[in-house]
């Protein structure tokens, strides 16, 4: 809605509130992977961050347990009744729910990611955003993701 001027204020008012989280906690596997899918397959940044958010925050989950909990809470899960790893893992859970209720597929099978490219989008993810994922991410562990990701698992 380019001629809508509200729209393009809360657009710009959420990027602007996106960078200060971004500079506030770095980036990780799912912005270092989304670069690549942008390149070879067009996909929108925001989308491939998006859709790959929760599944990096499920590999993630065993070194961040307890700010996932943290996010579950803030998200209004009742953490009474939780361990710290099941709230984490509501955590994921809601974030999978916010991404279906905007309409956001929990895959990117309709872009048609080839297995046979994913060396390449490994090889193109390396270094930058990757380094500061916090949990350390292996080749292996990246295939993983993007089988999943691609709805190819």
């Amino acid at each position: 809605e380019g001629k809508n001027l509200e729209a393009r204020k809360d657009m710009s008012m959420a990027a602007f509130m996106s960078g200060l989280c971004l500079s506030n906690s770095g980036l990780g596997a799912a912005h270092a992977l989304s670069h690549p899918l942008g390149v070879y397959y067009k996909i929108p940044h925001g989308l491939s961050c998006a859709v790959l958010l929760p599944y990096v925050m499920e590999y993630n989950l065993p070194v961040v347990t307890k700010k996932l909990a943290k996010i579950a809470q803030s998200l209004g899960v009742n953490l009474s009744l939780l361990s710290e790893t099941e709230a984490a893992q509501k955590a994921v859970e809601k974030i999978k729910e916010v991404l279906s209720q905007a309409g956001i597929n929990s895959n990117l099978s309709e872009w048609e990611i080839k297995k046979e490219d994913f060396s390449r989008l490994i090889k193109d993810a390396k270094g930058g955003s990757l380094n500061n994922n916090p949990r350390d991410i292996s080749d292996e562990n990246l295939i993983e993701l993007l089988y999943k990701m691609t709805g190819l698992y």
